[in-house]
């Protein structure tokens, strides 16, 4: 059971208008319910129905309809060894991984600090217990951030919805490590704000995602269809087409 913390963050917007309202409201309960025990079990549970089915009381059949659909829209996958993958969990416990592991160095680090200005037996030359301090309590060094991190601080300038900067960021130096190349996100934030302007001469309260719902979904994939002013159909990019 994860013992760092009792809850996961859930962002509403992201949840509104993300791949997930494409759902029936059945798989989305359903949905619900995975996140929650895949975060209770520390991201790991079983893609077997039937498993699934006895754990949250649902039937195998709505269990398997669930799963299809979810995979259909990319919103979980089922790896090789049958389990199943939520993105936003795993990459939420990994940070809480991340923190746990920096205060438990901290604390180590505090602990030999107050273990010497304590003195010990072999009472040390004052200049050495200084030296000794001095190295226990010396600040790490920041890391430096990689080319595709450097890459992104200019690419998120030109997305127009800046909220979760740093979930977008890891999806971007995720993709930027698989082959995709910056140019191809930049034409697809084009692409993009293109067809929200579009869009919200129809519809004034049509919103764009935000960043880390962008970067996530790798959006520069997906296809905009949109009307120009003699009526003519405009398509662009790869992916399906969200105007449907």
């Amino acid at each position: 059971m994860n013992n760092t913390l009792p809850y996961f963050k859930f962002f509403v917007q992201d949840y509104l208008i993300g791949d997930i309202q494409m759902c029936s409201l059945e798989t989305q309960g359903v949905f619900i319910n995975l996140v929650s025990v895949m975060w209770r079990k520390s991201g790991s549970i079983t893609s077997d129905a039937k498993t699934l089915a006895t754990r949250l009381r649902i039937s195998q059949g709505v269990i398997e309809s669930a799963l299809a659909e979810l995979c259909c829209y990319g919103i979980v996958e089922i790896d090789d060894e049958n389990m199943i993958r939520i993105e936003f969990v795993s990459e939420q416990l990994t940070e809480l991984q991340e923190l746990h592991t920096a205060r438990s160095l901290a604390g180590s680090k505090g602990g030999k600090a107050k273990k010497l200005r304590k003195g010990s037996n072999a009472k040390p030359k004052p200049d050495q217990l200084e030296t000794e301090l001095e190295t226990e309590l010396e600040p790490e060094p920041e890391p430096k951030q990689s080319v595709f991190e450097l890459e992104f601080e200019q690419v998120w300038k030109e997305y127009p919805e800046k909220a979760g900067k740093t979930n977008a960021r890891k999806a971007y130096c995720a993709a930027r490590k698989s082959g995709v190349a910056m140019k191809t996100v930049e034409e697809g934030i084009d692409r993009y704000r293109n067809y929200v302007t579009q869009k919200r001469r129809t519809k004034a309260d049509f919103p764009y995602k935000h960043g880390s719902t962008w970067f996530y979904q790798r959006c520069w994939d997906d296809e905009f269809t949109v009307a120009t002013a003699n009526r003519r159909i405009v398509t662009a990019g790869t992916g399906p087409d969200l105007a449907k």
